[in-house]
């Protein structure tokens, strides 16, 4: 049901609407919690969703092809028969509700098991049976993929336990098996075994843990890759006016003058105009404190890490460990994470180096780059003057500089582009060792910032050691050297 209660309106509907998303299984670490539980009734669905090559769909769709159809299949004739017939649902015994209870952690909360129940409740329907019992749950559990194990609670009563156990296959209803579904979830059949002779006395075996084929809720196992708290604000170490922080996103109540949002103050005026007695359009509007609205701003971060990634000495080692103990300080402080890339493959221009801006380390054009492959050109020097630029922008200018920013370079040192060369978007016959020098320069250019913390990363095999040691002296006495 819909409850509507606001501004004297009080409406309730029944909600007919239902919601079907897909994610895949690797990236479900990136959804956050509180969106994932909203979809309870979890169904893995690899074999009826085709593979599609992206690529060649978009190719297809620039030549005019048509979209290819994948036919879904019917439902059993079975089940369009039983939801046609006006059968009032099944009620829930509670030996059901205390055995989708007690398959589920109760740290996750109740969502999940009363979308079992319902899921239960469907299958008692199709068995035309007027109660849910505790085997219509374990029916649904393994339909999902869910194990059918108890999970530990303390504080289920021993009753609970002793009726749950009680249901056994025995004491079950005889009924026809159903066919679910071919390729059912989890690559089940959806054959529920009927017993054919009966068998005497089973020999008593030490219980066996077999693991799942399967797993419905796999956010409980992955590897966040999401803000810990999405919905929360971050921590904010500077005072000052709302005026003085981030974007818009949004307006809120307000007893200040102070950033006043006035669409929406004159949108919240409008509502009550005939209550407090205008009459005509030539009439000015009457406000009531009640009405200011004031803008929702984004606390603006105060930490910003620049990246420079020089690609041409990315090969056959990770840089991922060099880099865990910034990212991960990026990560906690949600700082503002500036990318550029040095002799990248998909460069617009190959002696250039290309900046990226994003918001948060959870950005999909970071991870890009930091699993990009190499090219050909080593335009250092125009890297390096990018996060000069990039630098001085972020601590001086602007309301609400940064605080404070971190600077890691992962280089050999070997620049092969003059930064003339970079900006003219050209190389003119040779440059020797200008671009080495160029570097040099925009890292003295750096040092005299303040606020900046330099850190420059090595890769294991260097031609020239000396020339990235050179280039960490000039960024200052304070630089980290890390190889």
């Amino acid at each position: 049901m819909l409850h509507l209660e606001r501004h004297g309106v009080s409406c309730t509907r029944s909600n007919t609407t239902y919601w079907l998303a897909a994610c895949a299984s690797e990236d479900i670490g990136r959804v956050s919690p509180h969106l994932l539980d909203r979809f309870t009734a979890r169904l893995p669905a690899a074999r009826a969703v085709p593979l599609i090559n992206p690529i060649a769909r978009v190719l297809a769709a620039l030549n005019g092809e048509a979209e290819p159809e994948y036919p879904i299949p019917d439902a059993p004739a079975a089940w369009l028969r039983m939801l046609a017939d006006k059968v009032p649902p099944a009620a829930v015994s509670p030996v059901a509700v205390g055995r989708a209870v007690a398959l589920h952690d109760a740290a996750v909360g109740m969502r999940r098991p009363l979308a079992l129940l319902r899921l239960a409740r469907a299958f008692a329907r199709f068995d035309g049976a007027s109660e849910v019992e505790a085997w219509h749950v374990d029916e649904a559990a393994a339909f999902i993929g869910l194990s059918t194990t108890a999970k530990n609670d303390p504080a289920r009563p021993a009753e609970q336990h002793q009726a749950t156990e009680a249901e056994t296959p025995e004491a079950r209803p005889s009924a026809t098996p159903r066919q679910l579904p071919a390729g059912g979830p989890g690559g089940r059949t959806g054959l529920v075994p009927t017993p054919i002779m009966e068998g005497g006395a089973g020999e008593a075996l030490e219980p066996i843990a077999l693991a799942l084929a399967g797993n419905p809720y796999p956010e409980d196992v992955a590897e966040p890759e999401r803000e810990a708290t999405p919905l929360v604000l971050p921590w904010q170490r500077r005072s000052g006016t709302p005026s003085d922080r981030g974007e818009v996103v949004g307006t809120e109540p307000t007893n200040r003058l102070v950033d006043i949002a006035w669409k929406a103050t004159f949108r919240e005026a409008a509502k009550y105009q005939v209550i407090r007695g205008r009459t005509g359009a030539d009439e000015p509007l009457l406000l009531s404190p009640s009405d200011l609205r004031r803008h929702r701003r984004t606390p603006k971060a105060d930490h910003l890490l620049v990246l420079v990634l020089d690609h041409t000495c990315h090969r056959d080692w990770d840089w991922m460990p060099a880099l865990a103990e910034h990212l991960r300080a990026a990560y906690t402080r949600r700082s503002t994470v500036c990318v550029v890339d040095v002799g990248a493959p998909g460069a617009e221009v190959p002696v250039r180096a290309q900046r990226t801006m994003a918001r948060s380390l959870l950005d999909p054009r970071v991870a890009a780059a930091l699993e990009n492959t190499h090219g050909t050109a080593t335009p250092l020097a125009h890297g390096l003057e990018l996060a000069r630029t990039t630098l001085c922008h972020a601590l001086q200018h602007g309301r609400t500089p940064v605080d404070e920013a971190t600077l890691v370079v992962v280089t050999d040192g070997l620049g092969n582009v003059p930064l003339d060369a970079s900006l003219r978007g050209a190389v003119d016959g040779l440059v020797r060792g200008q671009g080495i020098d160029d570097a040099i320069a925009a890292g003295r250019a750096i040092a005299e910032l303040d606020g900046v913390r330099p850190v420059v990363v090595l890769p294991p095999r260097l031609p020239l050691p000396d020339v990235p040691l050179d280039l960490a002296r000039a960024l200052g006495p304070d630089c980290l050297v890390v190889s």
